[in-house]
């Protein structure tokens, strides 16, 4: 009786095979079939777009193209995303494969969060690229005391606040907004995107509270990936390149 049982436990569990067209497909009892894939080798993962232009132009697994497919592609899924995928197969199945992959951890700066005065100026100075606008920023926010913050004078375009010189005179100074900045958000290896930000400054329990907003719409993703591809088509002119 248990014998019995466990016989058709396993009959139950074993698949069976379909070949239709050519294709075989896998069924378990009362399941709908699927199809069996040929196998796919694992995609490499690279951190840089070097790293995955010299392993194109290395052809190290040049030989692993599918004879049905026999073409390879770089698309540009976004501004941190750079794969290399071969056509669709011709074998049935149509798959694609993904040979390897370039991903950036790009380091995010925390936009619309207000930051205190002293972590404001140290992701001002690791996370974007040296320029005039992003040293008067600096300038500016260096100068600003948690005390001598005045938000009244707020017309909604620019902010009025107090910068102390010494320990006796103060005055007023014009927050720059906005403000034309660069960060790192995209492949080192080309050019940071250029966006505008409003800069607003508030009171604290801290201290002076500083934050960076957005004033761009997303349009700075749009240039990185067409700098990616202009990048990768100066090094790569052979390939086809989607963005």
């Amino acid at each position: 009786m248990l014998k019995e049982a466990i016989d058709r436990i396993l009959d139950l569990a074993r698949p069976d095979t379909i070949d239709a067209h050519g294709i075989l497909y896998a069924t378990l009892k009362d399941k709908h079939p699927s199809p069996l894939y040929p196998p796919v080798p694992a995609a490499l993962n690279f951190k840089t777009l070097t790293g995955l232009k010299d392993y194109i132009l290395s052809e190290l697994d040049d030989g692993l193209v599918p004879p049905s497919t026999g073409k390879l592609a770089l698309t540009v899924v976004g501004e941190t995303r750079v794969d290399l995928i071969t056509s669709m197969s011709l074998d049935g199945y149509y798959q694609r494969w993904m040979y390897a992959t370039a991903v950036i951890e790009a380091a995010a700066f925390p936009f619309g969060t207000f930051l205190s005065q002293e972590d404001f100026v140290i992701k001002l100075q690791s996370q974007f690229v040296p320029g005039d606008d992003l040293a008067g920023l600096l300038r500016t926010a260096g100068s600003i005391t948690g005390e001598s913050v005045q938000v009244s004078a707020d017309d909604g375009v620019s902010q009025s606040a107090s910068a102390r010189r010494g320990i006796v005179l103060k005055e007023r100074i014009d927050l720059p907004n906005p403000v034309t900045l660069r960060p790192y958000r995209t492949f080192r290896e080309v050019d940071q995107p250029a966006s505008k930000f409003v800069l607003r400054v508030k009171e604290g329990s801290g201290g002076a509270g500083l934050a960076l907003f957005e004033a761009d719409g997303g349009v700075w993703k749009l240039e990185a990936v067409q700098g990616i591809k202009m990048w990768l088509k100066e090094r790569l002119p052979e390939m086809l390149i989607l963005a």
